[in-house]
């Protein structure tokens, strides 16, 4: 027998920086994302770098996430274990104020920003 994993269309730029780290050290990041505790070596967790226009996005498996940087304004779209879902073509619109959002916050994070794309993942949590 196999398992179902969810499956998800996401639009945005893959992290490979943190493809295995749920947490990550602040020093790694500029300092305008350190959380109260101004220890470098202390962490921060990814999500807690989400701003107003953009957020991380986890795939692959809860204990070995990895990584999009994603627009908030474009939904994602996920199947659930297997179960198939309809997608329009009108639901993968993106504008340019979503890449330019995107830019700023790949450039806020220190991570090369790559020409955004719509990736089909998965997830097993």
């Amino acid at each position: 027998m196999g398992l179902s994993t969810n499956a998800y269309l996401v639009y945005g730029v893959p992290i490979p920086k943190w493809d295995e780290q749920i947490r990550i050290e602040q020093q790694e990041l500029p300092k305008e994302f350190w959380g109260k505790d101004e220890d470098p070596d202390s962490e921060i967790y990814i999500g807690d770098l989400n701003d107003d226009n953009c957020e991380m996005f986890s795939h692959c498996h809860g204990d070995c996430p990895m990584w999009i940087a994603k627009p908030k304004s474009i939904e994602h779209k996920y199947a659930w274990r297997g179960y198939p879902v309809e997608v329009h073509s009108y639901e993968l619109t993106v504008s340019v104020t979503d890449d330019d959002n995107l830019r700023k916050f790949c450039e806020k994070l220190g991570v090369e920003y790559t020409e955004p794309k719509w990736w089909l993942c998965s997830y097993m949590g």
